[in-house]
C-alpha cells in the first residue's frame, strides 16, 4: 500500500475502459501496484470500444 502522496492508501492499479454509452466495456485490475497491466489488451479493448 502506498503511504503517503497523492496515491496513498492505494494498493492495486485498475484499467476499466468506457464504451461510448457509458456502459464499462473491460476492466482490469492488477494485483500489486507495482506490477504493470496488460497494456495489449487495455488497447485491444479502447480499439474494440470505438
Amino acid at each position: 500500500m502506498i503511504a503517503e502522496g497523492p496515491l496513498a492508501g492505494i494498493i492495486a492499479r485498475a484499467i476499466f475502459v468506457v464504451d461510448k454509452n457509458g456502459k464499462i466495456v473491460y476492466k482490469q485490475i492488477v494485483p500489486e501496484i507495482t506490477e504493470e497491466p496488460n497494456y495489449e489488451e487495455v488497447l485491444n479493448a479502447v480499439k474494440s470500444a470505438l
